[in-house]
């Protein structure tokens, strides 16, 4: 909005009037917006994952819907990346299968999404760990993260 038409709706439109629910016609998709973003906040359930980044071996127990039929899958491998905030965040997970690499991208609130479980935490530099898509064999490794106790300090 330019300053033009800024002073120009201040001048029509007193501020009390401007943010209430006399507003011109054209502030009102903004205020409708809000509530229905309030609203499906509200309705939709909020699920707890375990904290888990990028390098960390991970198993998604994922819902498949057959037909009829459904049946719970487990997918285990890597965290490349975790993407987005609210809603839209996903995650990939990339594991090998026959030798294969594997690469499938998790919406974190998907209603298919039964369970998430860490294996390991990894050590690694970056927030997202593409490079594993070019490495093979024993070089496609990620350390594993090693965390004291308080019971490793007594012995």
């Amino acid at each position: 909005m330019n300053l033009y038409r800024s002073t120009i709706l201040k001048l029509r439109f007193p501020y009390s009037v401007h943010n209430s629910i006399f507003a011109p016609q054209f502030l009102k998709p903004a205020i409708a917006m809000d509530a229905i973003k309030f609203v499906h906040e509200q309705l939709t359930p909020k699920k707890t994952f375990p904290d888990f980044k990028a390098g960390d071996n991970i198993t998604v127990n994922y819902k498949i819907i057959e037909g009829v039929k459904e049946r719970i899958q487990a997918f285990r491998g890597d965290v490349i990346q975790k993407k987005g905030h609210g809603e839209t965040a996903t995650f990939t997970v990339r594991k090998i299968a026959s030798g294969v690499g594997v690469d499938r991208v998790f919406p974190f609130y998907s209603p298919n999404i039964e369970s998430i479980e860490v294996n390991k935490k990894g050590k690694v530099r970056r927030a997202r760990i593409y490079y594993l898509r070019d490495l093979k064999g024993k070089k496609a490794r990620i350390k594993e993260k090693m965390v004291l106790t308080g019971d490793a300090t007594k012995a």
